[in-house]
């Protein structure tokens, strides 16, 4: 998770980068006079200044297109070496003028402070532990189910779901197992369901579906599949921006190297 000192700085790198990118090519532009443009009827026209007081100028012709695109690209470029500018000058009067806590922070240095007051925002890492505390009823296990458990202690029903788990909590990012989400029918109707991992992003505070799709070379498992994800899309949780999966078959396992860069870059970046 990204602090806003980290963020602001991150942003001021970009627009100078991007600001130092235009300067100079801006500075191979040699070219005089300005562009005016015009609406005509069959698409727009363009004109090339090069009087002072000129509120015409020349009239320029598909063969006379380069020039044009010469002076617009070198307008463009001085639009964004200004604003670069701008934003880069911004960002620092703010960083020299900003306060050096934020509010969830105040008295989070003095324990025997923070152990009696009721803070008003909590930190990120005190809203996780709230949000991972939430009681819930997850789903019954059946007598004979395979029994695996995770580092933490919870069971869960395959070693797929216990590498995700124990990946999840090695990153530090809170979940829920088996979590009741309730989802809307076609027909109306409202079923809940019990999703594998109920994830939270606590720099967001976004809650997350993480679904493990484990016998993917089954044409009827996978169907069934297809319209779990067409169900969850239809309520809201959408792939790649709350809702994610994992996936494996007989003959590709779940690979957990790609399961912790599939998190790091869908929860961190």
């Amino acid at each position: 998770m990204k602090s806003l000192s980290e963020i602001l700085e991150s942003r001021k790198k970009f627009y100078e980068k991007t600001g130092k990118k235009a300067a100079v090519e801006l500075r191979k532009i040699k070219v005089e006079g300005n562009l005016r443009t015009a609406n005509g009827g069959h698409g727009p026209k363009y004109y090339y200044v090069t009087q002072k007081g000129d509120t015409a100028g020349k009239y320029l012709g598909k063969d006379q297109m380069s020039l044009a695109r010469t002076l617009a690209q070198r307008d463009y470029l001085k639009k964004v070496v200004k604003l670069c500018d701008s934003w880069c000058a911004a960002i620092s009067r703010f960083q020299d003028s900003a306060p050096d806590k934020l509010v969830q922070n105040i008295d989070v240095e003095n324990p025997a402070r923070r152990e009696i007051i009721a803070p008003l925002v909590l930190t990120d890492e005190e809203y996780a532990d709230a949000w991972r505390k939430e009681k819930f009823q997850g789903r019954y296990f059946q007598e004979g189910d395979p029994e695996y458990y995770t580092d933490r202690g919870e069971r869960v029903r395959s070693k797929s779901e216990k590498i995700i788990a124990d990946k999840l909590n090695a990153l530090g990012i809170p979940y829920r197992y088996e979590f009741p989400v309730r989802m809307k029918m076609q027909n109306g109707r409202y079923v809940t369901y019990h999703p594998d991992f109920f994830i939270l992003n606590k720099a967001s505070r976004k809650e997350i579906i993480l679904e493990h799709f484990g016998l993917m070379d089954n044409e009827e498992y996978r169907a069934q599949a297809f319209e779990k994800i067409r169900l969850y899309e239809s309520n809201g949780w959408l792939c790649g921006v709350n809702f994610l999966f994992t996936q494996e078959t007989a003959e590709s396992g779940l690979d957990s190297r790609l399961l912790e860069e599939k998190l790091k870059a869908f929860l961190f970046d």
